[in-house]
């Protein structure tokens, strides 16, 4: 009798272990995923909401927009056309940090990427082109621009050392490099429910190269009926690895701010 006590007094030792264990592996699991959880929720997160955007209207303050800085002649200091605008690359504050310059090549082919410092170029809208100190033998010699993932990339303006111009222009280089202006046109942008509220069509500039706002249509069908709403670009949270733009908006809110009008698309 006293041999089955003891053995039962073990079997339940045992299980109680046992269901321990469980409860805190299931614990353990409980608080990875709440972990997981929380750092998808913070990730996605958009920089604000619909009832604290203020929409730019149709007077918005804007010196130039993304798309027609992109394919916009480059020329030397002597007039000479060396390349063209092919892409933008926006920094983790917000601005234009670099032009990608297209240059060499015929008809789109045999053609070479490099990147210049956008403090470098001088932009004249009237002519629609782009001024900057190298000759086109000198952008042919400079590294090569390659996309990279912003993921593989940790650098911030402060931690860039010190250069001259002509350094600038000569090394090349993405520093404090975010994502590709083409990147964010046409990606779809979502509410906080995953649905689709609209589309990046342009980003309006400041002087100095800063993004101020993101133009996004909303609505229509094919191109027909559509509705531009300047939103401020600090409001739109770009998830590149998933390709899409979140918005902490819904498509009505988007349709009842108001209708952004470019001035003749300068």
């Amino acid at each position: 009798m006293t041999h089955n006590k003891f053995l039962l007094s073990i079997a339940s030792i045992i299980s109680l272990s046992f269901l321990f264990t469980c409860a805190s592996a299931q614990t353990n699991e409980k608080q990875e995923w709440e972990k997981d959880n929380n750092s998808k929720s913070k990730a996605e997160q958009s920089y604000g909401s619909g009832d604290d955007v203020e929409w730019g209207s149709t007077d918005v303050a804007y010196a130039m927009t993304a798309t027609n800085l992109m394919d916009m002649k480059v020329i030397d200091q002597t007039g000479k056309k060396i390349g063209e605008i092919d892409d933008l690359i926006l920094s983790t504050k917000e601005k234009v940090a670099y032009a990608i310059i297209s240059v060499g090549g015929f008809l789109g082919v045999g053609d070479k990427l490099v990147s210049i410092p956008f403090q470098d170029i001088e932009i004249r809208k009237a002519k629609k082109e782009a001024v900057i100190n190298l000759s086109k033998q000198e952008l042919e010699k400079m590294p090569e621009f390659k996309s990279e993932s912003v993921e593989s990339r940790n650098y911030q303006a402060e931690d860039v050392p010190a250069m001259d111009a002509t350094e600038r222009l000569t090394r090349g280089g993405t520093e404090d490099y975010a994502i590709n202006a083409k990147k964010l046109f046409d990606v779809d942008i979502i509410d906080k429910n995953s649905k689709k509220v609209g589309e990046v069509d342009d980003l309006l500039l400041s002087q100095d190269g800063k993004v101020v706002y993101g133009i996004v249509d909303v609505g229509g069908m094919l191109g027909m009926g559509k509705k531009s709403v300047a939103v401020p670009f600090h409001h739109l949270t770009a998830n590149r690895t998933e390709e899409r733009i979140l918005l902490n908006v819904t498509k009505e809110q988007l349709e009842k701010a108001p209708e952004f009008k470019f001035r003749n698309k300068d």
